[in-house]
């Protein structure tokens, strides 16, 4: 809706949303007796005690004996059935105070209804739970210099459905955030420039993390404080050159959580600092016209891994990932390459996880336009 309330103009949404999913699989624990846990015995794969231990059984984990296990235990697959719902109602008004002014205000009401899990071979249902959570909204923009420079300010609160098992049994509580945003938009220079500038505060509350001493459980406690800034530039210098321009700052730590990660970076953080650049040139000559390049570089900070005492910190170093691009664009077909990590260098990324970034690569693409 789109009304007046007097002078005050209000753009007003309101909406349902629904959100299902379902899901079989079938899967198999081969149980053991390391640390008391339900994982394969220690003669199946390889057990570090200290860094400078001989490892002797490090090849036993392969395909023959996988394939042997599964074997000699072929009742050890159950299938096991989820289903979840999420249902939820909102409303939020745009409402202009004075033509400099404007009030953003808006509601959420999510209610998350867990069916649980089904075993089938044990006829059971674990894990049954609902879960209903309102999240306010508010904010103000104020137009210093009407469509060119304005300042915003911003409260959110939010939650997640967060999933995970703790060892007690206990229900895995929502995530709960709040949010305080503020910084400036502005368009300058004929709007050759735009972009923004803000700054961040973020609570999560009920923080959940994994069990460092049972890989199969989860811990939920402490808070996760997490500041940062964000800084975005969209800039058109000439007609023929697009850029885009980000840097990314966040300062995340773990408080009033267990001694192990006090005060610690939390290794869902992600890395301290991002940086990206991006540019676009397109020929307008007659001998170049629908030819254009482009080409640019993705900066990735230092992530943690794992970072909790008494075992220290392990980490991904910084990378900087470079791609470009070459295309030929006419009124009804389109042809360009691609080339990722121009440079071939050998990238490592992960979270909680260790992979390699692809190589040097070549991407072709053929568009035909209707």
């Amino acid at each position: 809706g789109d009304f007046n309330i007097g002078n005050m103009r209000n753009r007003v949404v309101v909406g349902l949303d629904y959100y299902g999913s379902e899901k079989t699989w079938r899967g198999t624990i081969h149980k053991g007796n390391l640390f008391g846990l339900y994982v394969p015995q220690s003669g199946f794969f390889d057990q570090v005690e200290r860094f400078a231990d001989e490892i002797p059984n490090y090849y036993d984990f392969n395909r023959k004996n996988v394939d042997q296990l599964l074997e000699t235990e072929p009742d050890g697959w159950e299938p096991r059935h989820e289903k979840r719902n999420v249902y939820a109602a909102y409303v939020n008004d745009v409402l202009n105070i004075s033509p400099e002014l404007l009030l953003n205000v808006g509601l959420r009401l999510d209610h998350f209804d867990n069916k649980g899990d089904y075993y089938a071979h044990k006829d059971t249902l674990l894990g049954k739970f609902n879960q209903t959570s309102l999240s306010p909204k508010a904010g103000l923009i104020y137009k210093i210099i009407n469509d060119k420079v304005s300042l915003f300010a911003n409260y959110q609160t939010s939650f997640t459905n967060a999933s995970g098992i703790a060892k007690d049994g206990s229900t895995i509580k929502p995530e709960k955030a709040l949010q305080l945003e503020g910084g400036v938009k502005y368009s300058i220079f004929d709007d050759l420039f735009t972009g923004s500038l803000s700054y961040y505060h973020i609570n999560v509350y009920d923080k959940v993390r994994p069990d460092p001493l049972n890989y199969l459980y989860d811990i939920q406690e402490g808070e996760q404080v997490s500041k940062g800034v964000e800084l975005e530039i969209l800039g058109n210098p000439t007609p023929n050159l697009n850029i885009l321009m980000g840097y990314a700052y966040n300062n995340s730590k773990l408080v009033n959580a267990d001694e192990t990660v006090e005060g610690l970076r939390p290794a869902s953080a992600g890395p301290k600092h991002q940086m990206n650049l991006w540019a676009h040139y397109h020929f307008r000559n007659p001998s170049l016209n629908g030819w254009s390049i482009g080409g640019g570089f993705n900066y990735v900070g230092e992530n943690l891994l794992v970072n909790r005492r008494p075992d220290g910190a392990f980490y991904i170093p910084a990378y900087t990932l470079a791609n470009a691009k070459v295309s030929y664009d006419k009124e009804n077909y389109s042809i360009g390459i691609r080339i990722n990590n121009l440079f071939d260098e050998t990238i490592w990324t992960g979270s909680y996880y260790i992979e390699q970034l692809l190589p040097r690569q070549f991407v072709g693409s053929i568009a035909i336009k209707f």
